[in-house]
């Protein structure tokens, strides 16, 4: 959901550099980039229709909603989540009140943490090029 939006915020202003005319605040108000109220407006949404209509989380984590209410139908997707957008889910899902939810998608974001592949060296332990 947001893990990909710094880094093409700074591609914006990069290119700025070159074209002044290219503006990421201008891009937002008209609606071209989502605002951080955007991101949190969505994962309180996805928390509540979860809970609503008990989605299974390891399907919407997979970019799919499938739903374990009667007849199990479910709904294919392409976008994947990964541990950063299941910790920013769980963050709006404790202050909404949705603690339980909360616990799960934290849960989800530590087990999907430690699939992914690192991306951070630690800065002192060059010898070593662990990663965390």
């Amino acid at each position: 959901m947001t893990s990909g939006l710094g880094v093409i915020e700074a591609l914006i202003n990069k290119t700025r550099k070159f074209d002044p005319l290219v503006n990421v605040i201008e891009m937002r108000k008209q609606r071209l980039l989502p605002w951080d109220e955007d991101f949190k407006g969505l994962a309180g949404s996805l928390v509540r229709l979860q809970d609503t209509y008990a989605l299974d989380l390891h399907e919407l984590t997979k970019g799919h909603i499938r739903t374990e209410i009667s007849r199990n139908r479910s709904v294919p997707g392409s976008l994947p989540l990964n541990a950063r957008d299941c910790f920013n889910i769980s963050q709006v899902a404790l202050r909404h009140g949705f603690y339980d939810r909360a616990v799960e998608w934290a849960e989800q974001a530590m087990a999907k943490a430690t699939e992914e592949e690192p991306t951070h060296k630690y800065p002192n332990d060059k010898k070593l090029g662990r990663t965390f």
